[in-house]
């Protein structure tokens, strides 16, 4: 879940924004809404995917190291 977000609704391919509840609508990374981002062909299906890839791989390095950063009280 994306923070600030709520819950992740749909993908709006005109705009290559996330529609989430609310108002919120986030943008995605440049060269995400990448080949024909309308009908959600192989290059944009896989373009999305590396996305997710990267953003769990991220998440999983703050989580993982996350606790060294901080100091202990």
């Amino acid at each position: 879940q994306l923070e600030g977000s709520r819950d992740f609704k749909n993908y709006d391919p005109y705009s290559c924004e996330l529609e989430c509840d609310g108002s919120d609508r986030p943008k995605v990374p440049d060269g995400v809404c990448s080949g024909d981002v309308i009908t959600c062909d192989y290059s944009t299906r896989e373009s999305l995917l590396n996305w997710e890839y990267r953003l769990q791989s991220t998440l999983n390095g703050v989580l993982k190291n996350g606790s060294q950063s901080f100091p202990k009280k």
